[in-house]
């Protein structure tokens, strides 16, 4: 873990909600660890949820993701407004869902350094607040922390905890689903070996993953210019009517 790393994504997301309060930092440090592995049941509930939690947004300007302490992101839900599907979200959610073997060891270095910060006054939270909460959550296992009150009514949070190789993939994910939208044949996008995989996760399943995909798309790649990088191939998403 890098102790500067955290210090910087800490005080940036200060900086952005200056109203949290301590257990709304405890959130923000349990989500860079864990992720969304205690939110998830199955896809259906997770797909249901996300239907009328999205009736709810009413945010307009925030950017669609939020950056994390880790391998996780915060995916607001205004990127519905983007082009992404329900579906889709559900299902990068669901895959985003992992456990974390290392996870309280983690959790433990990165509140250490909440906790300097907050001591010297970087973070201008109470420290002996600090202190009594961290002992109580430590006390109680660590389990997942709600956003404070004024955290909600200042701020109205909707968002979905994800992977950040997900996240990267927004842009392509809303191009995608916006052409099932509207009815189109085919996309072609440029990406790697490793786009190619999540994509056909996303939208194919199969395997152990509790989907099987839809039977109107088929996801080809191939390398046919030389102008392409070493790495670089055309993946095509062909989408029957």
């Amino acid at each position: 873990m890098s102790t500067e790393n955290t210090r910087k994504k800490l005080l940036l997301h200060y900086e952005k909600y200056p109203a949290l309060e301590v257990q709304d930092l405890f959130k923000y440090l349990f989500h860079s660890t864990f992720g969304c592995e205690h939110l998830i049941s199955s896809l259906e509930r997770v797909t249901e949820y996300l239907g009328r939690e999205a009736n709810e947004v009413t945010e307009s300007g925030r950017d669609a993701t939020e950056e994390l302490d880790g391998e996780y992101v915060r995916l607001h839900l205004g990127c519905l407004g983007l082009g992404l599907r329900i579906q889709t979200l559900a299902r990068i959610f669901y895959l985003s869902a992992k456990k974390e073997p290392e996870g309280i060891k983690r959790l433990e270095e990165k509140l250490r350094v909440a906790r300097e910060m907050v001591r010297e006054g970087t973070l201008p939270l109470s420290a002996a607040e600090f202190d009594s909460l961290a002992d109580e959550w430590r006390n109680m296992g660590y389990p997942a922390i709600h956003h404070s009150n004024t955290f909600r009514e200042l701020y109205h949070p909707h968002y979905r905890v994800i992977a950040r190789k997900y996240a990267e993939l927004l842009p392509t994910l809303c191009r995608i689903d916006t052409a099932i939208s509207n009815g189109k044949s085919e996309v072609t996008i440029t990406g790697d070996a490793r786009v190619h995989e999540a994509l056909r996760q996303i939208f194919c399943g199969g395997g152990d993953l509790p989907w099987d995909g839809d039977d109107r798309l088929s996801i080809s790649a191939e390398k046919k210019r030389c102008d392409l990088s070493a790495d670089d191939i055309y993946i095509k998403v062909k989408i029957k009517g």
